[in-house]
């Protein structure tokens, strides 16, 4: 009993040894594993499982992770003695016949593993007891040591369209019945809710596209510039979605611009104000500043033309330009505005722009040219610029007709700017 307690309390010192102690860090673990095209892929296991890919064909491998095991401990060999030696040996040895042709005390014997190998055994009368070993022939010859293989060259790798070929089954390994259901039903949700979002998107628009339309209407006869143009946005967008192209539809979206450029115009009491960072003889860095101080900004233009080439035509690249004068002097030169308008080439090819044209748009660039008996050109974005089509936006951003025949005569030109770019309906035709 007290050799239990004792060994007891030897196993108990041991593993509290081994909880309280630091313990060693692991030994790394590495791994060597050959991919289908050839090539050899080497690390360190980690306590996790790994993909490591290929570098030369991409393929994913399965590496196992680190044995978290502690490696197996040699057990202790047992002290042997001469006869116990002796004892073990002659219970594995086979029985021999005392017989022998040659001597009574030398035996051949054949172990059953090794047959080919012959032992000889002597006996020992004194012990009763056998000792085995390897009989050696004088003339025995020394083993012939085998030639090392030589090692296998790496092959060559794969080539693009064996990459291809297996990156394409690696990919329809993936696809298994499952994940084509799962994936189908993904795309059917998707495509029904984007058609019912879609639905319900157009009956909302559909909706409110006249009374949000209105609201912007009334807020530019309010001056209220910046709401108009939110509302005629939105109405804007309703129109786009619901793919309209009609007489109203053309209407809303003129009157957006005309919101868009009174809400643009200029905070100045004249034109001088606006472009009076433009000096004569100024720096190229002060002229670059004075030139990002009007970009953007509107002009609202009402000009009489009178036909000759410098004021109207068509450019070498097809694009109609429209010059007129402009009542201001920058950098002590005279100044023209030129605007790209849309339909402008129609209407110059066939005769039927109006003398006098109230249009608009922002400022894109100012070009004072070198030679000073040439104009300073103020050009306006061609993407935006578009003719003037409503009296009432006019007089709500502060338009005022000198007289009857003025305010008469200013109508009937924007009556026949809405003719020219498509904003009349049937009934005007026939009261026209």
């Amino acid at each position: 009993m007290a050799g239990w307690f004792e060994k007891s309390r030897q196993d108990w010192l041991k593993k509290a040894k081994e909880k309280l102690l630091p313990q060693p860090p692991p030994v790394p673990q590495s791994f060597e594993v050959t991919c289908v095209c050839g090539t050899v892929v080497t690390g360190e296991r980690l306590p996790v499982p790994q993909k490591p890919k290929c570098l030369t064909c991409g393929e994913r491998l399965f590496v196992l992770p680190a044995n978290l095991y502690p490696p197996p401990k040699n057990r202790k060999k047992k002290d042997v003695t001469p006869a116990t030696a002796a004892i073990e040996e002659t219970a594995v040895a086979p029985a021999v016949s005392d017989a022998s042709p040659d001597s009574a005390d030398e035996l051949e014997v054949y172990q059953e593993d090794q047959p080919q190998a012959p032992v000889i055994g002597k006996r020992n009368k004194k012990a009763n007891t056998l000792s085995i070993g390897p009989r050696v022939s004088p003339e025995a010859k020394p083993a012939e040591v085998p030639a090392t293989p030589e090692t296998p060259a790496i092959p060559a790798g794969p080539t693009i369209g064996e990459r291809v070929a297996l990156q394409w089954q690696a990919f329809r390994a993936q696809l298994t019945r499952a994940r084509l259901i799962f994936l189908g039903t993904v795309v059917v949700v998707a495509v029904t809710g984007l058609w019912i979002w879609g639905r319900v998107a157009r009956d909302h628009a559909k909706a409110n596209v006249a009374s949000v339309a209105q609201l912007g209407f009334e807020a530019f006869r309010n001056r209220e510039f910046e709401a108009a143009r939110r509302k005629f946005a939105e109405a804007v967008y309703y129109l786009d979605l619901l793919g309209r192209r009609d007489v109203a539809a053309l209407t809303i979206r003129q009157a957006y611009r005309e919101a868009t450029a009174a809400n643009g115009l200029p905070l100045v009491e004249s034109l001088e104000g606006l472009f009076e960072d433009f000096v004569a003889d100024s720096s190229p860095q002060r002229r670059q500043k004075a030139e990002r101080r009007v970009a953007g900004v509107w002009l609202l233009i009402d000009a009489t033309l009178d036909g000759s080439a410098g004021q109207m035509g068509i450019e070498a690249d097809g694009r109609g330009d429209l010059r007129t004068g402009l009542p201001v002097l920058i950098a002590d030169r005279p100044a023209v505005v030129a605007a790209h308008l849309a339909g402008l080439e129609s209407l110059i090819e066939e005769g039927q722009l109006s003398p006098r044209v109230v249009f608009a748009g922002p400022i894109e660039s100012v070009s004072i040219p070198t030679d000073e008996s040439e104009p300073v050109v103020v050009r306006l974005s061609a993407k935006e610029s578009f003719f003037w089509a409503n009296y009432e936006h006019l007089e709500a951003i502060g338009y005022a007709a000198t007289d009857d025949n003025d305010a008469t005569e200013t109508r009937r030109l924007l009556a026949v700017q809405r003719r020219q770019t498509g904003l009349v309906t049937a009934e005007e035709l026939q009261e026209e």
